[in-house]
């Protein structure tokens, strides 16, 4: 699976598309400890705030490079806010960052029903986007409200889905 960064070769600003600020350093640093109190609230790799904080920088560094920590990273916050079960922030927040930058790791959708069914509807709908021309920054922003959306959805929804094939 190809991620739109790769696909449009261009580089998504995961503290622009999922939370509206742009990239002037004092903006981008006061989102970046948001979203290391969010990673330390989560105990993500056992993280306290400020290994949160150095983990978030790092990845900036890398990010031009790749961008997979970074976006996954905003995207557990961003998912957090959105007020979804635990497993789910994790699960959108994966599936987002591959989405972004075709990077996989962590969940893995043939562990997580729900996660399948939903990456099967938004891959029908993201080759349908890309038929009809849109740009990069438009796609994201239409999958990081696809997935929000889906994920709000209670897991017996999902139950009606029984092959991904039948989602369509």
């Amino acid at each position: 699976m190809i991620g739109l960064e790769m696909l449009f070769q261009t580089k998504l600003e995961p503290s622009e598309l999922l939370f509206g600020t742009g990239i002037i350093d004092e903006v981008v640093v006061d989102t970046d400890e948001v979203v290391a109190e969010k990673l330390a609230k989560h105990n993500v790799n056992g993280w306290d705030y400020e290994k949160a904080i150095e983990a978030i920088k790092q990845a900036r560094q890398r990010a031009e490079h790749i961008s997979y920590d970074l976006w996954l990273y905003y995207s557990i916050t961003y998912f957090d806010e959105q007020e979804l079960e635990t497993y789910d922030i994790f699960s959108a927040a994966t599936l987002l960052t591959s989405i972004i930058t075709g990077w996989y790791g962590g969940f893995g959708s043939e562990l997580y029903d729900k996660e399948r069914k939903i990456e099967q509807r938004w891959r029908f709908l993201e080759n349908r986007l890309i038929e009809m021309g849109c740009e990069a920054t438009t796609i994201a922003k239409i999958a990081i409200e696809f997935l929000t959306d889906q994920y709000k959805k209670p897991r017996e929804y999902f139950d009606k889905f029984k092959e991904p094939s039948a989602i369509y």
